[in-house]
Formats: C-alpha cells, sequence, structure tokens
C-alpha cells in the first residue's frame, strides 16, 4: 500500500513532527474513499537524500481494518512538499533505500507549474541502488517470469 500527498508551495499548516502529520492523513481516510485508519506504535526515525532533497523517515504501525507496518515520509526541502507512506506485505516496514527508489521514481508533468515538473524530472539520486534503473539483457529476453525456451535443432 502506498499513499503519496503532493502539495504545492510552501504550506504554513505543514506540522513540525512527521508523526501528527502521519497521524493527520491516516485519520483522513474517509475523504479519499477509504476507511480511516490510526498510528497505532511508531518506530525509529531516519533520513534519505531524493532527487527532492533530503526526506525525513518514520516507521509507522497503522490500524484500521488491519494493521500495516509502514514508513511515513516527508519531504522539507522542495518548494512542492511530498509526504505519505509506503508499506510492505507481511508486518515488515519496508527498507528506507525502497522507499528512496520509490520516491525517486515518482513522475509529474504540468505545464501550469515548470517548477513542479523541473522538480519530477531531475535524475534520480540514487538511481545505482535502484532496480528500476538498471536495465538488463535478460529482462528483454524474458517475458514476466518466463524464460524463452531454447530451440531444439535437429
Amino acid at each position: 500500500m502506498v499513499r503519496v500527498t503532493l502539495t504545492r508551495g510552501r504550506s504554513a499548516d505543514l506540522p513540525s513532527s512527521l508523526f501528527v502529520l502521519m497521524a493527520r492523513r491516516a485519520a483522513a481516510g474517509p475523504e479519499i474513499g477509504h476507511s480511516a485508519l490510526s498510528v497505532l506504535r511508531t518506530g525509529p526515525y531516519s533520513r534519505i537524500d531524493t532527487k527532492f532533497g533530503a526526506v525525513e523517515l518514520l516507521e509507522v504501525t497503522l490500524g484500521g481494518a488491519s494493521q500495516r507496518t509502514c514508513i511515513g515520509f516527508v519531504t522539507r526541502e522542495a518548494t512542492s512538499r511530498l509526504d505519505g507512506w509506503l508499506c510492505a506485505p507481511l508486518a515488515q516496514p519496508p527498507e528506507a533505500q525502497t522507499v528512496a527508489c520509490m520516491i525517486d521514481a515518482l513522475s509529474l508533468v504540468d505545464l501550469a507549474d515548470p517548477d513542479t515538473t523541473a522538480a519530477f524530472s531531475a535524475a534520480p539520486r540514487n538511481s545505482e541502488a535502484c532496480a528500476f534503473a538498471k536495465p538488463t539483457a535478460e529482462a528483454a529476453s524474458r517475458t514476466g517470469s518466463i524464460g524463452r525456451r531454447a530451440r531444439i535443432k535437429k
């Protein structure tokens, strides 16, 4: 499960705490067509670098119909703010590098807002560590997980 919110421009209502921001976003569930969530527990706080600058991370356990362990994130340096969370399966939080790769993979084209489009078009800072940035020769010869069978030559 992933949730990403883009807020354009500097917002005066930005909470000083990532925890408060995650609690507000989780409680706003009905507005986006989902049941409301709550932050049940928080874990370690960290930072990562992305094409949007430094991003704050916080491990959160979201509760609602089911429990999910996620990584909440927020950008603080960009002119537009990205925030949200990324959840991994099996009740394990995603790794920080996975969150960085997901954020770097985001794209947006808005001809009315060239500054935001330029920020999204920037080169990923983590391109060598992200799977989406590593094209391989094998990928071109395979369809999904089914490899090509060698032809029988007689």
